[in-house]
């Protein structure tokens, strides 16, 4: 493995503990405190600048995985490899979803206040947390492709050796 393959590695996983666990501290820990403390108005004035930044390391994080999968040779088995990817695609996908999906909740708090908000909120914590089990597949994706070997793809049919002709080009005995 070449220093800078090792490094991008790095970088990809150091970005995605920052978000994975950025998130999964706030959802777990600073979220119910923020509901103990503040009155209902407040907390969300925390909440929506915490998403924000939340949100936007989660783009760097996928803008650096994004590269990882385009940059990176052909490491491990298809499967893991297409799995990586699908697993990008539903993660960007569901980060889409969640920016535009506060969008919304922001205007509305700010037009209508919280009557009718709470729907919202509730498909955005059910977005997040397929995000979450998303990056969750992720990395373990990531980690089984990080630790394959670099070599020839298996056979999809070991048992199966090649033909080869006899010597002499006859027909084996039975």
């Amino acid at each position: 493995m070449t220093p800078g393959s090792l490094l991008l590695r790095t970088i990809c996983l150091a970005a995605m503990a920052v978000w994975f666990g950025g998130f999964t501290f706030y959802a777990g820990a600073v979220v119910p405190i923020l509901h103990d403390e503040f009155d209902s108005l407040t907390g969300s004035a925390v909440t929506r600048r915490a998403t924000d930044v939340l949100n936007l390391v989660g783009l760097a994080t996928l803008g650096i995985w994004w590269f990882w999968a385009g940059s990176s040779r052909p490491l491990g088995h298809r499967p893991w490899r297409l799995a990586r990817l699908l697993l990008l695609l539903t993660s960007s996908a569901l980060l889409l979803a969640l920016v535009a999906m506060h969008e919304v909740m922001d205007r509305h708090l700010e037009e209508v206040g919280l009557r009718g908000f709470y729907p919202w909120h509730r498909a955005y914590l059910i977005v997040s947390t397929a995000q979450w089990a998303a990056n969750l597949a992720l990395l373990g994706a990531a980690v089984r492709l990080m630790a394959a070997r670099p070599g020839p793809e298996p056979t999809r049919f070991p048992m199966i050796v090649e033909a080869r002709p006899l010597a002499g080009g006859g027909v084996p005995d039975r």
